[in-house]
């Protein structure tokens, strides 16, 4: 991991890495490189970071979890909500209550527009694909899910204005040895707050990510999270990510293929249309059939 201006070794061009749980042995060297690169002194509320395993047909993804010494370090969890980001009104779309009458009543996962910061790097379903990119002058993060990717600075220039907001923030970048550390601000307050049950997330949302190079496959990543006016305290999540040799990113032709959105605002008028029919002739509403799918929490 030599440094210099134009070196390119700390994160080679065009790697997939994704959410994988180490070995017993590479355990032990996270934690050392963990110990190592946090600055002296700071002391953090952690949550134990998922990872995500690939099984050897490559077809689908085994949600894990960290080996047992590193997930005991953080036996609290995230920490609860103030009662300023209880009172917010959730971010709204299909894991809400509806209503679904025009494209802003679905989330920005939804309209294939972001998953955020921390959602973009934890494992789902698919898609968990993560390309890392260095230049002489800055970081490229590209994941494949969403096709959401960060260009990140590393010459120190000043954070935006705070009149400019956006969905992932505004993202600088610096070394510290070995370790990339990228704090980010600026963020908007449309998207939910990360292990925050659905609850938003505040302007005031500061995000700082520390990825570590531990050997030639495998990264230790750490994002702290530090939002005053939305959780009691700052949390750490940490979770390790693993290149995977032939690990191929597929375009994610989001917009192209959605017809979640279409299908859902049609499917809701038809019901609207069934469930008037019904009242004229004195019958009960339709029965909704997401209702027994997902529960009725998820009804209305």
């Amino acid at each position: 991991m030599r440094s210099g201006r134009r070196s390119v070794s700390r994160f080679p061009c065009a790697n997939a890495w994704r959410p994988r749980a180490p070995s017993d042995a590479r355990a032990g060297r996270i934690r050392e490189a963990r110990r190592a690169s946090r600055p002296a002194g700071e002391a953090h509320r952690t949550a134990p970071g998922p990872s995500a395993r690939r099984n050897a047909s490559g077809a689908s993804w085994i949600v894990t979890r960290l080996p047992r010494p590193v997930r005991e370090a953080a036996p609290q969890g995230v920490p609860g909500l103030t009662a300023e980001a209880r009172a917010r009104p959730a971010a709204r779309g299909t894991g809400g209550l509806g209503p679904f009458n025009t494209i802003e009543d679905f989330s920005l996962w939804d309209r294939c527009i972001t998953r955020g910061v921390a959602g973009s790097w934890l494992p789902v379903v698919y898609g968990n694909g993560t390309r890392i990119m260095q230049t002489h002058d800055s970081i490229i993060i590209a994941h494949e899910m969403v096709h959401e990717t960060r260009v990140i600075p590393l010459d120190r220039r000043p954070h935006l204005g705070g009149g400019i907001r956006q969905l992932m923030g505004d993202p600088r970048g610096h070394w510290e040895g070995n370790t990339l550390v990228i704090e980010t601000t600026n963020f908007t307050d449309r998207l939910p707050a990360p292990g925050g049950g659905g609850a938003r997330h505040s302007e005031a949302m500061k995000m700082t990510e520390r990825i570590t190079r531990i050997d030639p496959e495998m990264i230790d990543y750490e994002l702290r999270v530090d939002d005053p006016k939305t959780y009691l305290a700052p949390w750490t999540l940490r979770m390790t990510l693993t290149q995977q040799p032939g690990y191929e990113m597929y375009e994610y032709g989001c917009h192209e293929g959605n017809r979640s959105v279409a299908n859902s605002l049609s499917g809701e008028r038809a019901y609207e249309r069934e469930a008037a029919e019904n009242a004229r002739k004195g019958l009960p509403p339709p029965e909704r059939v997401f209702e027994k799918v997902n529960g009725e929490d998820r009804g209305r």
